[in-house]
């Protein structure tokens, strides 16, 4: 048994995986204690062969699936059945962690808590890194309250998560947006707090403007936020007494902030093009 999985899905890889999986064999947390998933999802070659051939070059206890199967909810699905690990990682092909990452996310975690760490922006167009939102009044090194810091169960980044909260619950694949936010709510019946790292145990996530998060159209974006309102009720409704309903009815507004911010975005953008 694993200490940590970290599961990272990944489609038409590009070559910032490399960096990923860098961070990966630096961490200060022993190569024996963890182990790396990688699912390969949608079309196989060029990237299944590239990605085995990089892992072969790493001290890491790594394994490489693929699926013919689109879909990072899928893909984040393969890595959970097949992980060995008593906490799960997520991470994106994209991002990267700090050195100390897996190491002082360990130290905090337990059957009752979620540890989560800093986050820093890094936009690949400018090339300069920022402070994410989400940390912008984070106190590290402290137990804080969930429903206080409920940004972080947006989405399954930058946290460690033991198993038990998990157990048989599993990402919806008819999600291609939001699906962060309801796995994260789906496993909130058993999270009582979350337990802060130190500021340098950092998850950098990279900003691209191919990214799948950035070209959803505003249509589209309205018809997953009413079926996540939809799936996320169903959640709630079946384990009533297990379920904050405040923090229900946060997580029912945000899907529909984002298509109101997206709306007012391109407004803004149209309204530039005609002046």
């Amino acid at each position: 048994m694993k200490k940590v999985s970290v599961i990272i899905p990944t489609y038409k890889t590009g070559d910032y995986i490399y960096q990923c999986i860098d961070s990966l064999e630096k961490q200060t947390l022993s190569k024996h204690d963890f182990e790396v998933l990688i699912i390969l999802n949608g079309e196989k070659e060029p990237y299944y062969s590239k990605i085995k051939n990089y892992l072969e070059t790493k001290n890491i206890d790594s394994k490489l699936f693929y699926t013919e199967v689109c879909g990072v909810s899928n893909a984040r699905n393969i890595g959970l059945d097949n992980s060995q690990g008593e906490n799960i990682c997520f991470v994106d092909d994209d991002d990267w962690v700090s050195p100390y990452y897996l190491q002082n996310l360990h130290k905090l975690i337990n059957s009752d808590c979620i540890a989560i760490s800093n986050i820093v922006k890094y936009d690949e167009k400018k090339q300069n890194y920022t402070s994410s939102s989400y940390t912008s009044k984070l106190k590290f090194n402290k137990k804080v309250p969930v429903i206080k810091y409920r940004s972080y169960l947006s989405n399954c980044g930058a946290k460690m998560i033991p198993i038990s909260m998990i157990n048989e619950k599993r990402f919806n694949t008819n999600f291609q947006n939001s699906e962060d936010a309801l796995f994260m709510f789906s496993i909130s019946d058993k999270l009582k707090y979350f337990n802060t790292s130190d500021k340098d145990s950092i998850y950098y996530i990279r900003r691209r403007s191919n990214s799948l998060s950035r070209v959803i159209s505003i249509s589209k974006s309205l018809i997953n936020a009413i079926n996540f309102v939809s799936a996320l009720t169903n959640v709630y409704i079946h384990n009533l007494s297990k379920y904050s309903f405040i923090l229900f009815l946060t997580r029912l507004v945000a899907p529909l902030k984002l298509v109101i911010h997206r709306i007012i975005s391109k407004s803004k953008k149209d309204l530039k093009y005609d002046k």
